[in-house]
């Protein structure tokens, strides 16, 4: 069925005042009073202001009541955000079979604006209510797609999640347009500025494009547009890993971020839609926990690196992920390792090291295979971060992972454990190799002068406690191995400190031996 939206006066509608403050919108002459005067023409809309000026988001720190201090206190483009948002949210409301869909596409709306407004206070400042504004009204095409033929919408959204088919792709055969086409039709139909439909327009182009584009207002907008965009689609919408991918990458590209800015703007986010979840009526609990939201996205990273690995990637996925210079795929790449690998030290995290120790045990269990394990800790580390700062504790940690990296074979795993804890997990090694290993490095640690800020050096010590595990001769579980290892670190700091301790393990009865160094 094809529907004709330009026949139809089902489209969402704006009230006047939304309107009028949208013509003065970019118009730098328009002073505070006028605004004033346009928002107290609705009642409705000045009750929600001051409301909204008294909220735990835009809170004055004392009550208003008036309208012209609350105007004054939010600005021009922040009181047209505002309002547009009240406009908007009256459309979503539905209490019918449809509810819950027109409630996901109000949220979607929500979090994409306030995702634009948390880039633009980072890197755009002064440009947040309009950035807000931009985001809120590019998928405008959805809710008008839905209230005109809201059983027809159902169904293509329904397909699109069933049939791993683009939303656009369904709507373009089911309608004749897209929500975003219909979007910027909506747009123009408002006489909003140009360079609102510019943004919305371009936000979809690859970033060396983006990155073209001259170096203006317009342009600002256009990045923070592309980027709140994957942000919405990360939260919203399932499977989620190629958002997550699509967002690091127009991260990086347009705004120089690393993996923990990106993590930060993800929390200023899901902080921000919570925060007005009842002034926007909204249900943030839709969104899930930011933790969760990030497992299943790796999780679905490290499927779709191996199946591009594999040459099977979906078509569907495929023309996003491969173009000319592979970009995208090598960000997938580096973000599943980089979700294995400890921040600070770049060796890899207590989870993956889990994972590794698991499949580890298991062969060795099927192969015979011995299996160590070496325990380090440094002495007295709260002592040097007392004493000459946590800057200068994580640079003790940075030089510690150094030196295991660098004196371990290509296949064994170097992790960290916890706070100042590291782990060597080694296959097929002997218990003189293992003794040996562990006293090398004990040694090249103690050797190590690591220069401070202010001049100085900092002199470190390690203790290390390690276990052999040996398949053929235990009928032992290898979570021994794990005891084992850890009882031999403790007790050599508790016999002095900077020593080894190796212990055999092999069940006797109920014994375990132990060499000690």
């Amino acid at each position: 069925m094809i529907v004709d939206f330009t026949k139809l006066n089902r489209l969402p509608s704006l009230p006047v005042v939304a309107i009028r403050l949208l013509e003065k919108f970019t118009d730098p002459n328009v002073a505070l009073p006028e605004i004033v005067r346009i928002v107290q023409t609705d009642p409705a809309i000045t009750a929600k202001l001051l409301r909204a000026v008294n909220s735990a988001q835009y809170g004055a720190g004392r009550p208003v009541s008036d309208l012209n201090r609350a105007v004054n206190l939010l600005g021009k483009k922040a009181v047209t955000s505002l309002v547009l948002c009240f406009s908007l949210s009256e459309e979503s409301m539905c209490r019918g079979a449809f509810a819950s869909l027109y409630k996901s596409v109000w949220l979607q709306s929500i979090v994409q604006a306030s995702a634009a407004e948390q880039i633009a206070r980072r890197h755009f400042r002064g440009m947040e209510g309009e950035a807000f504004t931009i985001a809120l009204l590019a998928d405008i095409g959805r809710l008008a797609m839905l209230k005109t033929a809201p059983q027809e919408y159902a169904a293509v959204v329904d397909r699109s999640a069933r049939e791993g088919l683009s939303l656009e792709q369904c709507e373009e055969e089911a309608f004749g347009i897209d929500h975003r086409r219909l979007s910027l039709a909506l747009l123009n139909h408002w006489n909003l500025p140009k360079r609102f439909s510019n943004a919305i327009c371009r936000r979809t182009s690859a970033p060396d494009q983006l990155a073209s584009l001259p170096a203006d207002e317009e342009r600002a907008m256009t990045f923070t547009t592309a980027l709140a965009t994957t942000i919405a689609d990360y939260f919203c919408i399932s499977p989620r890993g190629l958002s997550f991918a699509l967002m690091a990458d127009l991260g990086a590209e347009l705004f120089g971020m690393t993996p923990d800015n990106i993590d930060a703007l993800l929390k200023e986010t899901d902080r921000a839609v919570k925060s007005t979840s009842e002034l926007f009526e909204t249900d943030p609990s839709q969104l899930g926990s930011p933790t969760d939201l990030m497992a299943e996205a790796m999780e679905q990273l490290c499927a779709i690196a191996s199946s591009v690995h594999d040459g099977q990637t979906e078509a569907s996925v495929r023309s996003r992920l491969l173009d000319e210079n592979g970009q995208l795929k090598q960000r997938i790449q580096d973000l599943v390792q980089r979700s294995c690998l400890d921040a600070l030290t770049g060796v890899f995290n207590r989870g993956s090291f889990d994972e590794q120790f698991t499949l580890a045990t298991a062969d060795a269990m099927i192969k015979h295979d011995e299996l160590g394990l070496l325990f380090l800790d440094a002495d007295h580390f709260k002592k040097i971060n007392d004493e000459y700062g946590h800057p200068a504790g994580d640079a003790v940690l940075k030089r510690l992972a150094t030196v295991l990296t660098s004196a371990v074979r290509e296949g064994d795993i170097v992790a960290r454990y916890g706070g100042e804890e590291f782990v060597v997990l080694l296959n097929k090694p002997s218990l003189a190799g293992l003794e040996s290993l562990a006293e090398r490095i004990r040694a090249a640690v103690e050797a190590e002068r690591i220069p401070v800020d202010g001049g100085g050096v900092i002199r470190v010590t390690i203790s290390i406690g390690g276990a052999l595990f040996v398949a053929p001769h235990s009928d032992d579980t290898p979570g021994n191995l794990l005891v084992a290892a850890d009882s031999a670190l403790y007790e050599a700091k508790d016999s002095g400190r900077n020593r080894v301790l190796i212990r055999h393990v092999h069940q006797c009865g109920s014994e375990m031996t132990a060499s000690d160094r």
